[in-house]
């Protein structure tokens, strides 16, 4: 039950923001020149400028923050294979104190 509203949230989520993208486009139809390290980039709306740059601030950030992720989970899968070892060597170190 609770897998399925997740899923039912994010596209909740995913389908309003499409809406407010299609909506700020709409009202924002002025057509901008801009230049970029000296290069002069087509003319487009302001509406799809300004979405594109959130859209790629969204994907950088994701990115970003996905090394420290991915350290952090690989340091917790090692924690718990010494946990696992530590474990089997305590279990064995108490039967062979009960065989003395």
């Amino acid at each position: 039950m609770i897998v399925w509203l997740k899923r039912v949230f994010w596209v909740v989520l995913i389908l309003a923001t499409m809406a407010v993208g299609y909506w700020f486009n709409t009202e924002n139809t002025q057509d901008v020149n801009l230049t970029l390290f000296g290069f002069v980039l087509p003319a487009s709306s302001l509406g799809v400028i300004v979405c594109l740059t959130l859209l790629l601030g969204g994907v950088l950030g994701f990115f970003a923050s996905l090394t420290p992720i991915l350290r952090l989970t690989n340091e917790n899968l090692s924690l718990k294979r010494k946990l696992k070892r530590r474990d089997a060597e305590l279990t064995k170190l108490r039967t062979a104190a009960l065989k003395d």
